[in-house]
């Protein structure tokens, strides 16, 4: 269970290293267990609407879900964009307290939640695929008015690819741009907080782990089913830097451990390979933001630093108390980035 708790938590390997340090990480967290507050507990996973779908250019079906909005906010859709081993049920505090405010589609990236897988072979060009696959559902389910795009991890990766493919889209139909806890690029060179040279042997070797877990059916059955304490513990070490509830916990090992292991072989060598700087230009032309949590042990602070430092005008927030899953660890502060940046698109087009 530690390859497939790292490898989805991380842009990185980490059955290796998982195994190394699983114990010692056990026993740095276990204390930080929260039981469920029965009054407090949320139905994560229930928030959905009429599936829908996005057929995309090489004959891939993707679940695409839309929230309508009050007739005075259809204005702007915004569209979220979840991360690698996720799914669109990720945005569930977002989903929930944004419905209504402006047009909400949500959907599943290939291979994630609900989305087929496609037919494979992307190697290191997974990106580029997936660039064209938002590409696609913005033209099938946002084809006019102003957008604003919401991503996390992966999915800012995503982002970036359409920036590169399409930058046309860009100040256009894309009015605003928030993007969570990503990379640019150099996550070879990282793997949660272990010196790079380490890093990048681990980063080599995960692939090979990752395919074997995914050759084998009795041990990608085991990997696809563990719910161990220990895999609880990694999950919560290395998503949060808090102390979540233990369903906000759960619930994000659901995600992870719901992603095929062929998914998590497929597109794992693309992250050490990324270099997406040259895709930042056509971000100058909106309202950007990049988000990331002060103590994101995936896709470090300074990652997100180097992007904003990227974009001419993009803003950059870093929310306290936060780790790589921050929509879900301070959804408060992550909800209310996003609400502001619809209002200041909002402003931007009456203005114009």
């Amino acid at each position: 269970m530690n390859y497939k708790v790292w490898a989805a938590l991380g842009v990185g390997a980490a059955a290796i290293a998982g195994a190394a340090i699983g114990h010692a990480a056990e026993r740095v967290v276990v204390g930080r267990q929260v039981a469920v507050d029965p009054d407090a507990a949320e139905p994560f996973g229930s928030l959905h609407s009429e599936p829908l779908s996005c057929v995309t250019s090489d004959g891939t079906t993707l679940r695409v879900e839309i929230d309508a909005a009050d007739p005075a906010n259809s204005d702007v859709t915004v569209v979220f964009t979840h991360g690698y081993c996720l799914s669109m049920d990720t945005w569930y505090y977002q989903r929930r307290d944004l419905r209504g405010t402006a047009r909400l589609v949500f959907w599943d990236q290939r291979g994630h939640g609900n989305s087929q897988k496609g037919p494979g072979g992307y190697g290191e060009g997974v990106f580029d695929r997936l660039g064209a696959d938002l590409g696609a559902v913005l033209d099938q389910y946002a084809p006019t008015g102003d957008v604003v795009l919401v991503s996390h991890s992966m999915g800012g990766m995503t982002t970036m690819a359409l920036a590169q493919q399409r930058p046309e889209l860009f100040g256009e139909r894309i009015r605003g741009v928030a993007l969570l806890g990503t990379s640019a690029g150099g996550l070879g060179d990282h793997l949660v907080g272990l010196p790079a040279p380490l890093a990048r042997v681990l980063n080599r070797l995960a692939p090979i782990a990752a395919n074997g877990v995914a050759a084998n059916e009795v041990l990608a059955s085991a990997v696809t089913s563990s719910a161990s304490d220990l895999a609880l513990v990694l999950t919560r070490r290395y998503a949060f830097a808090s102390a979540v509830r233990a369903d906000v916990n759960e619930f994000t090992l659901r995600m992870l451990t719901s992603t095929p292991p062929d998914v998590v072989a497929e597109f794992l060598p693309a992250f050490a390979a990324l270099d997406a700087t040259d895709s930042l230009g056509p971000f100058a032309k909106v309202d950007t933001v990049v988000v990331v949590g002060a103590g994101d042990a995936m896709t470090p602070p300074a990652h997100s630093g180097q992007i904003a430092a990227g974009i001419d005008g993009a803003e950059l927030v870093t929310i306290s108390d936060a780790g790589h899953m921050l929509m879900l660890e301070q959804p408060d502060e992550v909800t209310a980035v996003i609400s502001e940046l619809v209002e200041r698109v909002r402003a931007e087009r009456a203005r114009d």
